[in-house]
């Protein structure tokens, strides 16, 4: 592709996004339809840390380092070359946010910002930081973590239940809709996001990413009332959506892939190679895949 690395990226990564719940989420039912969309996007990990390090380092969290809840300040910085490091040895501006610093590979950024996740309006901070980046920057590269749907467990679920509550793991049928409703926030915040991104302008030239981290039990196995205690489909199975319409087919993909596979394709697409001072990365490329033609399955 010519001139691949005239094209800025955000990437959005919303928490806790049930794959099996996506078709209660309209706003991204519609993206699905203009986009790449990856339906069993693997994670390698079924917690934030793991799986953000491993997105944006291409390497799986037991040979980054981030193999653990509590490993934040363990990753391998010095052998793992990130997405941020790459885009800014190319002069891109890049800014990351999230609710808590500690969850993503700092290294690269120009800024890692946190926003206070109980009162802050996402929709506007974003669209706002969208603006102010791509107003004082020819190249960036901007990383947005949205954490309401989490913190909405957190408020409503592991503040409520024990972790071995039987009422709760009786009631999968109210679980469900509990978390339906949880999900609408979201989903208005991607229609928000993708609306200000067409009108302004920016779409002509900026690579968009949508994903979840992991996804969220709803009471489907005793002992597990969020994440991160099995290793179930629910919870490791996630999505992957690339927008951006000169780039990327219209066009669903049910091959198998991993979060290991976004850096190595973005080099791909950014015209980029794979330092070999750095670990070597264990993804693969999905461009081969991305060259085929064709329309998303219904």
């Amino acid at each position: 592709m010519d001139n691949k690395n005239k094209y800025n990226l955000i990437f959005i990564s919303l928490d806790a996004i049930r794959s099996s719940c996506l078709e209660h989420m309209p706003h991204i039912q519609n993206l699905i339809q203009k986009s790449s969309f990856f339906p069993t996007n693997i994670t390698p990990a079924p917690y934030t840390l793991g799986c953000l390090h491993t997105s944006l380092s291409g390497i799986y969290p037991h040979y980054n380092g981030m193999n653990g809840y509590y490993r934040m300040f363990r990753f391998k910085k010095d052998r793992c070359k990130t997405l941020a490091q790459y885009l800014k040895d190319q002069n891109y501006y890049c800014v990351a946010e999230s609710h808590k610093k500690g969850i993503l590979p700092p290294q690269g950024f120009d800024e890692v910002n946190e926003y206070d996740e109980t009162k802050t309006d996402l929709s506007i901070r974003h669209k706002d930081l969208i603006d102010q980046v791509s107003q004082e920057h020819k190249n960036f590269f901007i990383y947005l973590f949205n954490s309401k749907v989490h913190y909405n467990l957190v408020q409503q679920i592991a503040k409520k239940y024990d972790d071995l509550d039987e009422q709760y793991f009786k009631a999968r049928k109210d679980n469900e809709g509990r978390y339906i409703q949880m999900l609408e926030e979201a989903d208005t915040y991607v229609k928000d996001i993708v609306e200000h991104i067409e009108k302004s302008g920016l779409a002509k030239n900026t690579i968009f990413i949508l994903d979840t981290d992991h996804g969220v039990s709803l009471g489907d196995k005793f002992g597990e009332k969020m994440y991160g205690s099995y290793l179930y489909d629910y919870t490791l199975i996630t999505f992957l959506i690339l927008y951006q319409k000169d780039l990327f087919p219209n066009k669903r993909f049910d091959s198998l892939t991993s979060k290991v596979d976004i850096l190595p394709t973005l080099l791909d697409m950014f015209g980029l190679t794979e330092s070999n001072e750095f670990e070597k990365m264990q993804g693969i490329s999905l461009e081969p895949l991305l060259r085929e033609k064709g329309t998303v399955d219904s």
